[in-house]
């Protein structure tokens, strides 16, 4: 096992599906076309979730980008019902009141982690945030392994978020997207969301032990 590369495979894995919850563009049609090339030397047939993974790029690159934006905006827009899904970690509670709270919260934990992300204030808690914010840290891993050989920081931060934030909310979400069944490409980056939070949970639990934490 190559700790690095599988903290590279990861940060892939999270930015991929940080572009597939975002507005679509361009940007995320031409990273699906490329994503299996990109990520299969890291080693990506060798986890439970690729199949999944690999079935979500399929069908994103497969998809026109009008496509995709009128099933994004079904999905996650509010329109006269609100949102399908919402796509925030808040939109989860389901008391207004408490909005501010979490992305108060998740502004604090990521300036505490040193990172700076250039979004608006209430993308704080969208899930292509909190998506984009796990790949940086599994890019920290990457770099700590061959330097320090002990990222306890990284991944003390990633089991911090995957615990407080996204194990607690992204499963629930992936499911609702699934269940309304707008596109193919949503459901199958649905599908592999919550088989890679799944995943992530025990892996960096594991990582974690094995490092005494």
């Amino acid at each position: 096992m190559n700790p690095a590369r599988i903290a590279r495979l990861r940060g892939g894995i999270y930015r991929f599906l940080a572009l597939g919850f975002s507005y679509p563009d361009p940007e995320l049609v031409e990273t699906a076309r490329g994503a299996i090339s990109a990520l299969e030397p890291h080693g990506l047939f060798e986890f439970s979730f690729a199949l999944e993974v690999a079935a979500a790029a399929e069908e994103v690159a497969g998809s026109s980008l009008e496509e995709l934006e009128v099933a994004y905006i079904a999905l996650f827009e509010a329109g006269v019902g609100g949102a399908a899904c919402s796509p925030f970690e808040s939109g989860r509670i389901g008391d207004p009141r408490r909005i501010p709270e979490i992305q108060s919260t998740l502004r604090r934990t990521y300036l505490r982690f040193g990172i700076a992300l250039e979004v608006a204030p209430d993308m704080v808690d969208h899930v292509a945030t909190e998506l984009e914010v796990m790949a940086l840290l599994c890019w920290r891993e990457a770099q700590a392994w061959p330097t320090s050989g002990l990222p306890i920081r990284a991944l003390a931060h990633q089991r911090e978020l995957l615990e407080e934030h996204l194990g607690r909310w992204m499963p629930a979400f992936a499911r609702r997207v699934a269940a309304a069944r707008r596109h193919p490409a949503y459901g199958a980056l649905a599908h592999a969301l919550a088989a890679f939070i799944e995943h992530e949970r025990q892996w960096v639990d594991r990582l974690a032990a094995a490092e005494g934490m």
